[in-house]
């Protein structure tokens, strides 16, 4: 997705005639603005042969296996680039793929937001298909975790505790709520709160929701 670039006039100090300055566009992905890898990456797809070899290094750093030196010269020989050039393929290749295993879009809605970022059109369907296995592998490797790696809810014991009254007033009926979380990943979190921070709690899950569903709903439907 592209803002365009706003148009302005400036005026020229020794004429007195408007300049027209034009502001840089900005590029995003998913809402994500590109960062300087991403950008420099796009630039340089054109130039390629083939996306194999820059993909599956990245699907392999995402399964833990660490990018070694000697990995890094046989990337920038099967790509033929520089030093520098290899290296921001590689991760702006690799913010890529993150951001996108991180949606829901299934593979047709993912071709078209990065047909519409300007991507190389022979590469769009190598970038849709890793980011399916880049998913796959995360969810393998993330032991129950969601497409980003992250552990989910498997299940909230809550109990509602009353405090009658304490060491300096004899009635306080002060309602504690204690929470437990078990998470997808084994770990168990238990925690107390008051009603006021459990009301926050509620008032900001609700405010989160209803965001994620506003973005979702202003994508595109394919």
């Amino acid at each position: 997705m592209i803002r365009a670039g706003v148009l302005d006039d400036i005026m020229s100090p020794s004429c007195g005639l408007p300049v027209p300055f034009i502001h840089t566009m900005v590029r995003y992905l998913l809402g994500l603005e590109l960062p300087l890898e991403a950008e420099a990456a796009l630039r340089i797809l054109p130039s390629l042969n083939t996306l194999d070899p820059v993909l599956q290094a990245v699907l392999e750093h995402l399964r833990g296996a660490p990018f070694s030196a000697s990995g890094f010269r046989q990337l920038q020989q099967a790509a033929a680039l520089d030093a520098k050039s290899a290296g921001a393929l590689f991760a702006g290749v690799d913010w890529m793929l993150r951001t996108c295993m991180r949606c829901s879009l299934k593979a047709k809605a993912l071709a078209a937001e990065l047909t519409d970022l300007k991507v190389a059109p022979q590469f769009v369907a190598p970038l849709v298909e890793a980011v399916e296995q880049g998913r796959a592998v995360v969810a393998n490797v993330g032991s129950g975790a969601g497409a980003d790696g992250v552990p989910s809810f498997e299940s909230v014991r809550w109990r509602l505790d009353v405090n009658i009254s304490s060491s300096s007033l004899h009635r306080v009926l002060r309602p504690e709520l204690t929470m437990q979380c078990v998470l997808t990943d084994g770990n168990v979190h238990t925690f107390h709160v008051s009603k006021q921070q459990f009301n926050a709690l509620r008032h900001t899950t609700a405010q989160l929701l209803k965001e994620v569903y506003d973005a979702e709903a202003r994508l595109p439907q394919i």
